[in-house]
Parts: structure tokens; sequence; C-alpha cells
């Protein structure tokens, strides 16, 4: 089973968009569609409308409890404060 992986892109040392792969995703490119689920998160579905992954694309309005809240909609499990590294500083 594939892990979860969270990519963080930076620009002058502050985050500028994320991505958030989601436990057992299919290969990269199978996203058939996108849609926002909250303010500054959007998610990949497959064509079966399973999730695949999460674009934060509004880090700065973002906050871990935002993105768990996310998860548990989707039958995910937390992300916890030491794997988002400095995505959701303390």
């Amino acid at each position: 089973m594939p892990r979860r992986t969270l990519q963080i892109t930076f620009i002058d040392g502050r985050p500028l968009a994320a991505h958030l792969t989601l436990d057992a995703a299919p290969a990269p490119g199978s996203c058939a569609s996108s849609r926002e689920i909250a303010p500054g998160l959007v998610v990949d579905l497959s064509s079966s409308g399973t999730p695949l992954g999460i674009e934060i694309t509004a880090p700065s309005a973002v906050t871990l409890e935002d993105m768990n809240r996310v998860l548990v909609v989707l039958g995910q499990r937390w992300v916890l404060p030491q794997d988002a590294g400095p995505m959701f500083p303390a």
C-alpha cells in the first residue's frame, strides 16, 4: 500500500501550495476530476469517485484542523502535527 505523502512548494521561505497524496492512491495521472471541499482545499477524485489527494491552494488560509476535518469527511486518517512539517507551524 502506498504511503501518504505531503509535497510543499515554497517561495521566499513560505508555502505557496501543497499536495497531500492519500493512502492507497492509484498511480499519478489517474485523477478524473477535482472539487473544492473547503476554502483552500481541493480534492482530486478518480473516475469512480475515490479520493486520491488534496490540493492545498491557500496554505496561509488553511489550518491543520481544517485539513483534518476534510480527511474525516473523506474517511482518511488525520495528519499529525509532526507529520505536517513546515506546512502547519505550531
